[in-house]
């Protein structure tokens, strides 16, 4: 995901706070229980003696062993003339199955919408285009059985649609016996009540000996990502999980060289030993684990999609007028070996916590990438939920208002702490120049060292941290930092509205409404703030800091901007009651002769 416009601005900024105070300010010197095996829905050949064959086969699947069924004495030629369609249907999802290689060809999420209103399906409409779905043999890799299976009409189950309850599963075998060679068998094991299918996808190679199949999952995710109106949208991915730790591959960043590659498309594998194994992209994810082993031969495959290319340098645009990524132009493909489990749904925290203890999928919600900052994002998705939770998990727009509220009442001590002493160094400005106009030789390494030492004693007799009007102003930017990665990953803002324009808390403002508030409003905080400099040094705070947050915020998803927005507002509501606090006890220490020793008025030194 591309951080770099955010991590500018945060850079940006700390290094504008900490050359300020160099410069310009003070210097101080594992494993769940085995399901019993579901009732079959059992496979038609040419030969009704082979539904005991395929009974074995689910059986096994479903107690997680190998299947070896017997062959029969005589192979009898097992297969289909034609094509048939199989719907099984799901609280959670709609998966459509072909007996055309036996194959997934949509695989429908009945809680989520693509960008076009549409019920959002994980099989990209690319794959009908180029003749290979998921679950298809991979076409590239060894394998002891031609990919040319693939356009086969495998014998299917008898029925042709399943309507799964909570707690209901369906097993669908589909098998394809040529009259020589080898057979081979596809066993899909589903839930309804889970986003976790059991596969296994094996070849006869010998007789009585059965060897798993790799299979394909590409070449995408979904098949409308707007990813001309969210900035932080990552292109689809392949992720590895070894040892607790993310391996990463962005397919977009594989070189596509013009001559010599296989297939028109360059290979290449993921090195390791993973516990599972993922193709996503920011919101969605079809997750591999192995049966019994972690996954070590996981090959991919990059190629350009023919239909799509343009000339070097040219952007495509459809009818929409929405431009088309170069990396959507390309076609991407995981291969895996054929035999485990899959997990096939959203980037949702409580939903890889739950699905990977039932499946054996170990640190499965690490597939979310919080990024370097998940320690904060992790604590600020556990408060966002708290608060939508509260408001009994309506609009995400007010869930971050109220959460940002929240926030801003909590970092108050140190809010009115830094006024206190932006304040305090105020009244010593006339100390301090006479101080430095008293060593003028700032070369002299004995006049600065004299110089900073009697700095300290004037912090030290008028009890200020030199530190304490930046510090909390720091603490607040890794807060904001998991925010933004927090808004940048997590499902639970996607197509999420606020109010009237504001559709989409993942996507950008269209009208620009809530950067430019951010702007406003951030002015108005460094123009309320206590200032330590000149009226030089403070018109450049006042202007140049809102003004760089604006740039850098300005094509920023909404519910980034809205929580900036109004914790600014927050700020300058908070700012103005201390600054008429803490102007006003100084004005009475003035007239009354006293000097303020604290931010407590009536206490004297």
């Amino acid at each position: 995901m591309d951080n770099r416009r955010f991590l500018l601005a945060i850079g940006l900024s700390v290094a504008f706070l900490a050359l300020y105070n160099l410069f310009l300010g003070p210097k101080p010197g594992e494993m769940a229980p085995k399901r019993e095996a579901a009732p079959m829905v059992s496979a038609v050949g040419n030969d009704g003696a082979e539904k005991e064959t395929d009974q074995k086969m689910a059986e096994a699947v479903a107690s997680g062993e190998p299947a070896t069924t017997e062959p029969t004495a005589d192979q009898v030629v097992v297969r289909e003339e034609s094509e048939r369609l199989f719907t099984v249907d799901g609280p959670l999802w709609t998966a459509v199955f072909t007996n055309r290689g036996g194959a997934l060809i949509h695989f429908v999420l009945k809680s989520y919408r693509d960008d076009a209103g549409q019920p959002l399906d994980l099989v990209d409409q690319r794959a009908g285009e180029r003749g290979l779905y998921p679950f298809h043999l991979a076409p590239f890799g060894d394998a002891p059985v031609s990919a040319e299976a693939n356009r086969l009409f495998f014998a299917g189950p008898e029925g042709t649609s399943w309507n799964l309850k909570n707690g209901d599963d369906a097993t669908l075998v589909f098998r394809y016996v040529p009259a020589s060679g080898a057979a081979i068998r596809k066993t899909f094991r589903r839930s309804g009540q889970s986003y976790v299918m059991d596969v296994a996808v094996e070849a006869e190679v010998k007789a009585g000996e059965w060897q798993e199949l790799p299979v394909v999952w590409g070449p995408g995710l979904e098949n409308s990502i707007n990813l001309g109106v969210r900035l932080t949208m990552a292109p689809p991915q392949l992720t590895g999980m070894i040892g607790g730790e993310r391996k990463e591959l962005v397919f977009k960043k594989v070189a596509i060289p013009k001559e010599g590659v296989p297939e028109g498309g360059v290979l290449g594998s993921l090195d390791g030993f993973f516990s599972w194994v993922a193709y996503e992209n920011t919101y969605f994810a079809a997750v591999f684990r192995g049966e019994k082993k972690p996954l070590g031969d996981v090959r991919y495959q990059v190629a350009e999609n023919p239909a799509e290319e343009k000339a070097e340098g040219e952007d495509q645009t459809p009818a929409t007028g929405t431009a088309i990524p170069v990396e959507t132009r390309r076609l991407s493909y995981l291969s895996v070996p054929g035999r485990g489990a899959v997990y096939l749904g959203p980037k949702d925290q409580p939903v890889l916590e739950r699905e990977g203890a039932a499946h054996r999928f170990v640190d499965l919600d690490k597939v979310i990438n919080y990024g370097f900052g998940k320690t904060f994002a992790a604590w600020l998705y556990k408060g966002l939920d708290l608060v939508h939770g509260w408001l009994g998990r309506g609009n995400y727009g007010w869930t971050i208002v109220i959460f940002t509220l929240l926030l801003k009442l909590i970092l108050f001590p140190l809010t009115y702490s830094s006024s206190v002493s932006m304040a305090k160094m105020q009244t010593l400005q006339p100390k301090m120049k006479a101080i430095k106009k008293k060593y003028r030789n700032q070369k002299d390494p004995e006049q600065r060292r004299q110089m900073n030492m009697e700095m300290m004693e004037l912090y030290k007799r008028e009890k200020i941290n030199p530190a304490g009007g930046c510090l909390p102003m720091l603490i607040q930017l890794p807060i904001l930092y998991g925010m933004y990665r927090l808004l940048a990953v997590s499902i639970v803002v996607r197509h999420e509205p606020w109010l009237l324009w504001i559709s989409d808390l993942s996507a950008k403002d269209p009208y620009y409404v809530l950067p430019v508030l951010m702007g406003v409003t951030q002015f108005m905080t460094m123009k309320m703030t206590p200032s330590t400099g000149d009226a030089s040094q403070k018109k450049m705070m006042t202007y140049l800091m809102p003004a760089m947050m604006l740039f850098f915020f300005l094509n920023m998803s909404s519910g980034l901007n809205l929580y900036w927005f109004v914790s600014n507002l927050i700020q300058v509501g908070q700012q103005n009651l201390i600054n008429r606090r803490i102007f006003s006890r100084r004005k009475q220490e003035q007239q009354s002769g006293r000097r303020e020793v604290s931010p407590r008025a009536g206490r004297k030194q």
